[in-house]
């Protein structure tokens, strides 16, 4: 029986309820990995664990790798392959308008390096089907021309190729089908406690799956798609941004870089206390830097997109903000006060013989309350300024008899300052002679 049973608490920021146990827990859910029948995860402390195990893929390792490649990170990241897929990877690559030679470098899945190259001396429609026959030519793979683009499609079902190194490659978009990973996380989540989630295919639809799983079930989603135009990842933000989804962060990289940004981040900032620091000015190991546009950049920042950027020679993160534009570390933090709140006060009504219904059970209560408030204000946490909180504890003869009657204590109330964080500064100067 849940907790909910006996404690509510609301918060109107965000109503959310993850369990303790979880806030430093890391999934991810991925193709890329067979294990035995019956066995629905495995649980990795350390890199070196990781690419020793032959059940994994080279995706499902390089996820991992980039992980545990940070200076902080989790101390340990769960792996479940995804049961309920059933699809074959799609891209769709666009040259530039003109192009009379294009190339990729494909990966395949056991690490197999092909580049590919397609070319003709006057017209790049002919130039655009000799790529495509020549992709169609790698065994494991299909290609054909469609709408003055190639579309490559894996042969079977639920096998990951990759890409890089595209030359005359205007837009690559990942039109993967929803290979059901929302679906498999609903498994999962009866099975292991988890906060933090990451998937191995970032395709438009799968993101917009388990992003709306994420905002369902009070979980981090930490999606990384990869393009090569703003453009190609747009309505998908935007869609999610209408969505006012807070359960998402979207840390685009550009693609054929295949560096697993987004597996990196969650890894760094889940080691964090709950809300007790920003996701903007992060610096990760093993991942470059995006030299965007400022056009790019601006469209980006219209839907809410976090870019990994170079300024003034550091390599960060650009923000910390969800999809919906509120910032991911107050979610966590409001996440962490409900859970504490709730739990502080469940250990209450188990440990006491009774609470009683009077001003004297009202006082117990509201110091749990106050307990989790003083915490949440410390210099640890900073996730409500110092001082700032304040717990209301009504009267018990203001509250209706048939609460009384019902042993139901409703109207505890608190309000408190978020600390936030500072992500801007304008400095004024004068000086004289």
């Amino acid at each position: 029986m849940s907790i909910r049973e006996y404690v509510t608490t609301t918060i109107t920021r965000e109503t959310t309820f993850p369990r303790s146990a979880s806030f430093d827990t890391l999934l991810f859910c991925v193709l890329d990995a067979s294990f035995d029948p019956g066995e629905k995860f495995r649980i990795y402390s350390s890199d070196a664990e990781a690419q020793d195990d032959s059940d994994l893929g080279p995706v499902a390792k390089a996820m991992l790798r980039a992980a545990f490649a940070q200076e902080q990170h989790v101390p340990r990241i769960i792996v479940a392959p995804n049961t309920k897929a059933a699809g074959k990877v799609t891209y769709r690559l666009t040259p530039v308008s003109g192009a009379l030679s294009m190339s990729v470098t494909l990966i395949a899945p056991n690490g197999t390096e092909t580049v590919i190259t397609g070319s003709d001396v006057a017209d790049p429609a002919d130039a655009l089907t000799d790529f495509a026959s020549n992709l169609d030519a790698v065994s494991g793979i299909g290609a054909s021309v469609d709408s003055g683009a190639v579309v490559v499609e894996v042969d079977a079902d639920n096998t990951v190729w990759r890409l890089k190194d595209f030359v005359n490659i205007a837009s690559v978009i990942d039109e993967t089908a929803d290979l059901g990973y929302d679906d498999a996380l609903s498994e999962l989540a009866d099975e292991v406690e988890f906060y933090g989630v990451c998937i191995d295919v970032n395709s438009p639809a799968n993101i917009a799956a388990v992003a709306a799983w994420a905002l369902a079930n009070e979980r981090v989603f930490y999606a990384g798609p990869e393009v090569l135009d703003p453009a190609d990842y747009a309505a998908t933000a935007s869609a999610l941004k209408s969505a006012s989804n807070t359960r998402v962060l979207s840390l685009v990289k550009r693609a054929g870089k295949n560096e697993y940004a987004a597996a990196a981040l969650a890894a760094y900032m889940r080691s964090f206390e709950p809300g007790s620091a920003t996701y903007a000015f992060k610096s990760l190991a093993g991942v470059t830097a995006d030299a965007w546009s400022s056009t790019q950049r601006a469209a980006f920042k219209t839907n809410n997109v976090v870019m990994y950027i170079e300024t003034a020679g550091r390599s960060h993160t650009s923000e910390g903000y969800t999809a919906d534009g509120e910032y991911l570390d107050v979610i966590e933090g409001i996440d962490w006060i409900r859970a504490r709140q709730a739990e502080g006060i469940f250990a209450l009504l188990l440990q006491k013989p009774k609470v009683p219904y009077t001003d004297e059970g009202g006082a117990l209560i509201g110091n749990v309350v106050r307990g989790v408030l003083l915490q949440a204000e410390s210099a640890d946490r900073r996730i409500l300024e110092a001082g700032s909180s304040e717990v209301i504890v009504p009267p018990v003869e203001t509250i209706p008899a048939p609460d009384r009657a019902a042993r139901h204590f409703k109207t505890i109330r608190w309000t408190a300052r978020l600390a936030g964080a500072v992500h801007y500064v304008t400095v004024s100067g004068a000086v004289s002679v």
